[in-house]
């Protein structure tokens, strides 16, 4: 009986650690084993913002990408997407050259807003398999006050029969215009 619910468990836990970044634990004879993601050291994606380029990032659906010279997480600068129609509209990533299939990354940075409320902010990736079928899955997400700078991390493993990978950040509420800043990207290349 211990046999098929610890396989059960590692079943559970392989799907999860694909849609989620919480960890997942196993009772084995009365100890808890955490089951975690094991993700690389090497640093895939790492900016700061603070040379008057967005590098290579470019809007996902809508809207416009700009260098913030009004704030910053870490120093003076950020980028911004402004003009956005839809709530998935944000700035992106491809990490096409960048992402293995079957492997472990981690993802953090920071985001700002200006709004009026709380709104709920999602780090996202989407994969494409060889069939042109694109798959979407959630990070992270967090509601963020206006004003001030908060991180959102998370875990996510790559599927293994992506093709394609594209990493973006988005907000519910398509009104809201933000920033972000201090990306950084950890896993195996």
């Amino acid at each position: 009986m211990k046999s098929i619910i610890i396989k059960t468990l590692a079943a559970m836990t392989a799907y999860i650690s694909l849609i989620s970044p919480i960890s997942v634990f196993a009772e084995e004879e009365g100890t808890a084993a955490e089951a975690q993601l094991e993700i690389g050291e090497d640093v895939v994606i790492d900016h700061s913002f603070n040379n008057n380029s967005i590098g290579k990032w470019l809007p996902f659906g809508g809207g416009r990408i700009i260098v913030n010279e009004e704030t910053g997480h870490s120093e003076g600068q950020s980028i911004k997407i402004t003009g956005r129609e839809h709530p998935y509209d944000g700035p992106s990533y491809n990490c096409d050259a960048l992402f293995i299939p079957g492997e472990a990354y981690s993802f953090d940075g920071w985001i700002h807003h200006e709004g009026e409320q709380t709104e709920t902010f999602s780090w996202t990736i989407r994969t494409r398999d060889k069939y042109g079928t694109d798959t979407f899955t959630q990070i992270v997400s967090a509601d963020i006050e206006p004003g001030e700078w908060i991180s959102i991390s998370g875990d996510a493993v790559i599927p293994e029969d992506a093709v394609s990978s594209l990493i973006y950040i988005e907000c519910g509420n398509e009104q809201t215009d933000f920033s972000i800043d201090d990306i950084l990207v950890k896993g195996n290349v």
